[in-house]
């Protein structure tokens, strides 16, 4: 396949990155039952295990920041129809089943690799679980299909007449599962498996502390489905040979335990540090291979997962899909510069506008909900949206079409309503968080209750369901009633950032115009009109209006707009936008309290977003959706989300509600980070970095008095001297935002671990505007760190707090890039003097009249936190603080 890189330079750039590795000598050894490989498991020389492998090819942090801002696009063309590959016809007659009841994670993952390898011939193969509502399902869905197997039922066609299953193999009896393994390995022409791989059995230990980074089993599935290998623990391998009459017929391609190359040891005990340099190997030996592209990775798609999932799934039950079409796989564990690195080299070397399939991250909590974030803008920025496939088993099958062509899906048609101006209108919908894995397990379960119908209901829809689960996606549609109402999930074709879609590329505008054309595409497969989407702003809601003209209605966000807006809807365009009214309802006591909060706003029109990945499977959400709306009174019509916006025009042309965008008007002043002022402009060089603050007392700066309470003022007379806990200056050049604080502290403490578990000013300034300005943190929203000298920190940091990931010139918890501070400490407390670049904010225009939202807090673990926000810009000087003295500049100057 033809890759296309239209600049020399990076032309050059991709020839050198290539690592000088080879693939293992296949020549094998074998004795007895052991697992032997002769040669070492990859040939990466020594030297490249100690560094950075792509470290030569940066100039330093400028040139790497130009670098994440110019990638080149690669032109090259898809080889199937759609965003994802697809089985074309699964075998429906004689399917064979591997009862995975009771099967440890080896075993697991082995009957997965079969499955992903065998459905490339013949679709035929399905793993099952105890819970699996799709083929041990409790209903008869069909009198003439096979009672209590619903996968069946819903596969079932005219042509193809009843189904049957060809055999099923458990892990004990006779029907042992090894027992079809060998059969699939001896007695299939052509064969589908060509060897095996040994791997150590710690890896899938939780337990455990293998000697090699449990990413080798990311690597193990890329090896598994270019080589055709199956993945064995030497227990295995030694059972299966014992039933193999010609031990020939599967040599080992290649023993991950006969070689320490990648072992956590070689890395310093960094597990991360050796997961690095087994991707880099990996990808650089199995994503091209232009002698023979038959061997090399798809390179339309990516798979992004943890190695490991949790103890039930350990063995990842994407693995067969991933072996399927050979997905290149891979994971980050963190935000240093050698994760970012490695990821965006991936993305920069493969196609834009394509999908990442897998789960985002292991963590959980807040610390989950920043990984998530990070990662997230690293896709979008190279123009790749994420499809959670968490949970998402059996694609190999679910995928299967009868037909080439797609089976078309309509929705029920919404009843005619007419807007009755007395009335207030409110549309519930349920969200998967766009996830496949929800959408193919749990939302079956919340899908088949009785309460399903007794009022209208929205269900948002992943749309890779079209190419990776249509025969469900079909089995909802048919059981749809004229109640429920199919929209697409947050975000259109997958999670993205629609604000920072392809900023790491020179086509940026190109990028989202694709992007969202190929989400009008899909939005038509699957018979919807209405979008669910996050993080946008003005500038992508016009690009939508234009290249997704079958979009009827935007609900958007997740973060109630009755917190910070003073209206929740309003019309771009023709186009009607929807705020969600509320936070993202995640429990039942949230749902009890919307009578109430929505009886109390002046809004018409609301719509309700439901968590459904919050509940739990036995919850019947859909009932108590139905309790909670028989609550809201007459006064309240509940309709379908797709009503809601015929219902909403209406009013509009009526003059019942106005069209224009709301205001941000936030009910909790805590909510604003920020205030909008404009900051004082001096020209170059007039600041200097270095501790003397004269230079500040000449140019008569923003400057306000932050108090413990939490309460600010630029009035020096309105605050008495003991209640102040800061003094904090601003002002900006053409290339720097300086800021001198000047802090109350009888006690300095700063973490040299976690830097911003200490003390420190942080720097806020949001770029968002109404009414794209949540209340929660979100894209174009930038919280620093400026951490003085103290202790074991011996130079003044500037940290990221929010992003949690590297946004350009500064990084997380990392030392003077292009940027300068200065701190000093005295015994009132201290000072912190920086310089930030422009260029961390690249959304933000700063111009001498033109207000920039900008706002301080004053974190001291000695007292509470005090939030300031500067207000005003006319301010009278101050001189230098008692105690002062040589500053200590940690820059790497200007």
């Amino acid at each position: 396949m033809a890759r296309v890189v239209g600049n020399p330079a990076l032309a050059v750039f991709v020839v050198l990155i290539a690592l000088s590795a080879a693939w293992p000598d296949q020549t094998t050894q074998q004795t007895g039952n052991s697992a032997n490989v002769s040669g070492s498991f990859v040939s990466l020389p020594t030297s490249e295990l100690y560094s950075d492998p792509y470290q030569r090819y940066f100039s330093g942090h400028w040139c790497d920041c130009w670098r994440k801002a110019n990638a080149f696009p690669i032109d090259e063309k898809a080889m199937f129809e759609g965003i994802l590959p697809r089985t074309d016809t699964p075998v429906w007659q004689k399917h064979k089943v591997f009862d995975m009841t009771g099967m440890t994670a080896d075993e697991r993952l082995l009957c997965r690799t079969v499955t992903g390898l065998v459905n490339r011939v013949k679709a035929m193969w399905y793993c099952t679980e105890p819970d699996d509502f799709w083929y041990k399902g409790s209903r008869q869905f069909f009198k003439d299909g096979i009672t209590g197997r619903p996968i069946i039922a819903i596969w079932k066609g005219p042509v193809y007449g009843p189904q049957g299953i060809g055999y099923t193999v458990r892990r004990a009896g006779s029907e042992n599962f090894m027992v079809g393994v060998k059969r699939w390995i001896m007695e299939l022409d052509p064969p589908s498996i060509d060897g095996c791989i040994i791997y150590d059995p710690a890896l899938l230990d939780p337990n455990a502390r293998p000697k090699q980074p449990r990413d080798m089993l990311n690597v193990i599935r890329v090896m598994c489905a270019i080589e055709r290998a199956i993945p064995l623990t030497p227990a295995l391998y030694k059972d299966l040979m014992k039933i193999m009459p010609d031990k020939s017929r599967l040599p080992i391609v290649a023993n991950t335990m006969a070689s320490d190359q990648f072992n956590i040891d070689k890395f310093h005990g960094e597990e991360k540090a050796a997961a690095y340099a087994l991707y880099a190997w990996a990808f650089n030996n199995f994503w091209s291979n232009p002698r023979n592209p038959r061997r090399q990775c798809l390179h339309h798609a990516l798979c992004y997962m943890p190695p490991v999932g949790p103890p039930n799934e350990a063995e990842q039950p994407l693995t067969d899909y991933i072996v399927q079409w050979g997905i290149f796989t891979f994971y980050s564990y963190g935000a240093d510069n050698i994760d970012e690195k490695h990821i965006e080299y991936v993305l920069t070397q493969s196609p834009m506008n394509i999908p990442v399939v897998g789960q985002l991250t292991a963590k959980t909590g807040a610390e989950g909900a920043a990984e998530r974030s990070r990662v997230l803008r690293l896709f979008s920025r190279f123009g790749k949206y994420f499809v959670d496939a968490n949970s998402a088993d059996n694609l190999t099958m679910h995928s299967g079409q009868r037909d080439k062509q797609r089976v078309p899906l309509k929705q029920k048609p919404a009843p005619p309503v007419t807007l009755d101006p007395t009335k207030n209108y409110v549309a519930f919908c349920l969200t998967s968080n766009n996830s496949l894995g929800h959408f193919t397990t749990t939302r079956a379960v919340h899908w088949d209750v009785a309460s399903r119908g007794r009022i209208p209901l929205g269900w948002a829809v992943p749309l890779a369901a079209a190419d990776l689960a249509p025969n469900i996606a079909k089995f909802y549609y048919n059981e749809a009633k004229p109640t429920d109402c199919f929209v697409a999930d947050q975000g259109g074709l997958g999670l993205a950032l629609p604000t920072v879609w392809g900023a790491g590329s020179n086509q940026p505008d190109n990028l989202l115009t694709g992007y969202l054309q190929r989400t009008q595409e899909y939005l038509g497969y699957l018979d919807i009109s209405t979008l669910w989407l996050g993080w946008l702003d003005q500038k992508r809601l016009d690009s939508l209006t234009r290249n997704a003209p079958g979009v009827r209605a935007v609900f958007y966000g997740a973060s109630g707009a009755n917190r910070t807006l003073d209206r929740a809807s309003f019309v771009q365009g023709n186009l009607p936008v929807f705020f969600t009214y509320t936070d993202l309802v995640t429990n039942a006591a949230e749902l009890e309290k919307l009578p109430t909060a929505l009886a109390q706003s002046k809004e018409r029109f609301f719509f309700i977003g439901v968590d459904e990945t919050a509940f739990r499977p036995e919850d019947d959400v859909v009932a108590a959706i139905a309790a909670v709306a028989k609550k809201l009174g007459d006064k309240f019509v509940v309709v379908r989300p797709d009503q809601l916006a015929p219902l909403f025009a209406d009013a509009v042309k009526g003059g019942i509600v106005p069209a224009e965008p709301p205001k941000w008007t936030p009910s909790d002043p805590a909510l604003a980070e920020t205030q909008d002022l404009v900051v004082k402009q001096v020209a170059d060089g007039t600041i200097r970095v270095d501790g003397n603050t004269a230079e500040w007392a000449k140019i008569s700066p923003t400057r306000i008095l932050v108090s413990r309470d939490r309460r600010m003022t630029t009035d020096a007379t309105k605050m008495a001297d003991s209640e102040i806990a800061a003094e904090i200056m601003a002002a900006f050049d053409s290339r720097f935002l300086y800021v001198l604080a000047r802090v109350r502290d009888n006690e300095i403490l700063v973490d040299d671990i976690n830097l911003t578990a200490g003390d420190y000013v942080a720097l806020n300034l949001d770029t968002r505007r109404a009414p794209f300005r949540d209340a929660e943190p979100t894209e174009g929203f930038y919280s620093l760190a400026l951490v003085p000298a103290a202790g074991l920190v011996k130079a003044p940091r500037l940290v990221l707090r929010y992003p949690t990931y590297d946004v350009g010139l500064v990084s997380l918890n990392r030392n003077g890039i292009a940027e300068e501070l200065s701190s000093i400490a005295s015994p009132e407390g201290y000072l912190i003097e920086a310089a930030v670049p422009l260029l961390n904010f690249p959304q933000c225009q700063w111009k001498a009249d033109q207000p920039v939202a900008l706002g301080f807090e004053v974190h001291d673990l000695d007292s509470q936190t005090a939030r300031a926000f500067i207000s005003q810009s006319d301010l009278s000087d101050r001189s230098d603080p008692p105690g002062s003295s040589d500053p200590s500049d940690s820059g790497e100057g200007r």
